[in-house]
């Protein structure tokens, strides 16, 4: 069963009441690794993602893209958790779905594109930035030099103007 993590969200709305006067939220849920785990996420992405008002059209996409990345987590990761992490702010929603939990104080882990070269411990330096991945809204895949994954897109709030598939 998803639990809420310890970390709490902090919403913050602007005076208008435009689509995305959402302006910071951050939440993350964890779940058990079970067979139906990335139908789970993806619900509870959906549940979240309609909680915060977001745009229906993005709930489905955002919804649909959990569930696929928690999909290949189960099935390439053996580790016993998932954590669905969800934020968004003024420029649009990044939605990531890992294996690596992170503890409070400890390190952030280096995440590097998934690629036969990372996963070989090449000398790749990682990407710090947030807005790295899924900036072209597909599914992302990134590993630590530990094994762990991370799929993960982002969604401007705006509708795109090209016919590019959905995360």
């Amino acid at each position: 069963m998803p639990h809420p993590t310890q970390s709490s969200p902090t919403l913050a709305r602007a005076s208008d009441t435009s689509r995305n006067s959402l302006l910071h939220v951050s939440l993350a849920v964890e779940a058990e690794r079970a067979e139906r785990t990335h139908t789970l996420l993806g619900e509870a992405a959906g549940s979240l993602l309609t909680a915060m008002t977001v745009p229906t059209s993005l709930v489905q996409q955002l919804a649909e893209m959990a569930t696929a990345a928690a999909r290949y987590l189960v099935e390439h990761s053996e580790q016993p958790r998932y954590r669905l992490w969800i934020q968004a702010d003024p420029g649009g929603i990044t939605l990531a779905v890992t294996d690596c939990i992170e503890h409070p104080g400890a390190e952030r882990p280096a995440w590097l594109p998934a690629t036969c070269v990372s996963h070989q411990g090449s000398a790749l330096m990682p990407d710090p930035s947030p807005q790295s991945y899924g900036a072209d809204q597909a599914l992302d895949v990134q590993r630590t030099r530990e094994g762990h994954f991370r799929v993960a897109c982002r969604m401007p709030w705006a509708e795109p103007t090209s016919p590019q598939s959905p995360c």
